[in-house]
């Protein structure tokens, strides 16, 4: 294995850089008594506050120079002499490949100069997130989140009760996180850059070439591999996550890659995961699968797939077995997945029924990558998502607003699954030639560029 460890060496060396993980107390203990943006802290990938401005007043409430500290605090400054308000239009951007949800406000309520013990306190300072400006309520949500390498903005409420009167300063953590299918984001794009994909595919071709293997993982002396490729540390809410993939084929078509100089062909990349210890009992452990689409990019296909795998024995770079779930055993459990509901109608289906139909009780990758489900192509016939996505894009076809291009993007790669006809009234699958997976995670993705185009879009973007 000396040509993988010298892998290794020059992946450390190509991607090395400074990363400084700054706790939220830590953090706050060295914020600027002005508000100004830090520069103390190194620019990490993952998610920041890049602008922030007064959306609106009401009760004559002033803003007296509310400003952003990294990587998502804000500083609102202001002065309540009666019950009143200020919205503020906050802008955020990923700078990541992984998808960043929002999780809430978190503040310290003992920080000198600042009235943190005001916050969400009755007749107070009441603080609401949202997504547009005129909704009443919080509409900026756990549901809510910002894609990788996008700017979102979202707007935030500061209310001034009877009992907050005066100048007011406080400081508020707007978190973001990440979810189990962010590692998911961040494997497509590792095989979507150049540079990172040949590093990965000649780790999988030598590993084949010696041992025969088609599974690497961050475990024991390959665990340097993946936290040089991955942007985020690979934990989760403080847990760590191990982390498989498998090269392989697992949709019986051309489509992926192959081993070099010689191997199999037609290769996906199945990534799996679990927070739970991985090396007793039958963990949960979650899959994805990734293959390349007409133009050779790599895109997802299925979904995140919840299973449970046996422990078996991983043999690492350097030659040492570990015990590790055994992905050669992992089944999908028996679960309702829903793609999408909208308009009414919910696009649903079934794996890992063991006394269901045909399509509901598959159990392995590649039988959930190969089937044709003639059940749920009826469920998405002429479904109204995408009569309104055809009629929305048709109001902003030339329109350059993030959430319309979004939009027009997964409409693009949804609809080439379909029959269009009578100008946008009558959509149907095409049957006989795509599986469920191949058009599922493509028709989950407009549903959310949908649902993304609902929460941000506003008339002025035209």
């Amino acid at each position: 294995m000396k040509k993988f460890k010298k892998l290794l060496i020059a992946t450390i060396l190509l991607f090395s850089f400074a990363f400084i993980a700054v706790g939220y107390a830590a953090l706050s203990s060295q914020l600027f008594a002005t508000g100004t943006a830090s520069t103390l802290y190194a620019e990490v990938p993952g998610i920041k506050i890049i602008g922030i401005g007064i959306e609106s007043t009401t009760g004559g409430a002033k803003d007296l120079g509310s400003n952003y500290e990294a990587p998502t605090n804000v500083i609102c400054f202001a002065n309540a002499t009666q019950t009143s308000s200020i919205t503020y239009k906050i802008t955020v951007e990923n700078t990541s490949g992984a998808t960043y949800w929002y999780r809430g406000i978190v503040f310290s309520n003992t920080l000198s100069g600042y009235q943190n013990n005001l916050v969400n306190q009755p007749d107070s300072i009441v603080v609401t997130t949202k997504d547009k400006p005129t909704d009443t309520s919080g509409t900026f949500d756990t549901e809510d989140w910002v894609p990788p390498y996008t700017v979102r903005e979202f707007y935030v409420t500061y209310t001034f009760g009877a009992k907050a009167r005066g100048d007011l300063k406080t400081i508020i953590n707007f978190s973001f996180g990440e979810k189990v299918l962010s590692y998911g984001d961040e494997v497509l794009a590792i095989l979507n850059t150049p540079e990172r994909y040949e590093i990965i595919s000649n780790a999988f071709n030598e590993l084949y070439q010696e041992t025969g293997s088609t599974v690497l993982g961050n475990v024991g002396a390959d665990a340097a591999l993946f936290e040089e490729l991955f942007d985020s540390k690979l934990e989760l809410d403080g847990q760590k996550v191990t982390l498989l993939i498998e090269r392989k084929d697992v949709d019986g078509k051309q489509t992926g890659d192959g081993y070099e100089p010689s191997g199999p062909a037609g290769c996906e990349y199945t990534l799996y995961l679990t927070t739970q210890d991985p090396t007793t009992g039958k963990p949960t452990v979650y899959a994805v699968t990734y293959t390349t689409d007409q133009n050779g990019e790599w895109r997802q296909i299925g979904e995140l797939y919840e299973g449970t795998a046996s422990m078996g024995t991983y043999v690492d770079s350097d030659g040492s077995s570990h015990t590790v779930f055994n992905v050669g055993t992992w089944a999908a459990v028996k679960k309702t997945y829903v793609i999408f509901s909208y308009g009414g109608r919910t696009a649903q289906y079934m794996v890992g029924h063991s006394g269901g139909n045909a399509y509901q009780s598959q159990t392995t990758i590649k039988e959930l990558m190969s089937m044709e489900d003639i059940e749920l192509y009826n469920m998405l016939d002429d479904h109204p998502l995408l009569r309104d996505t055809y009629n929305a894009l048709k109001e902003h076809q030339n329109s350059d607003a993030a959430e319309v291009v979004l939009l027009r993007n997964a409409y693009n790669n949804a609809v080439q699954y379909y029959n269009v006809r009578n100008e946008g009234k009558e959509f149907k699958v095409i049957r006989g030639v795509y599986t469920r997976a191949e058009i599922i995670a493509n028709l989950e993705a407009l549903a959310q560029a949908m649902e993304y185009y609902q929460q941000t879009h506003q008339t002025n973007h035209g």
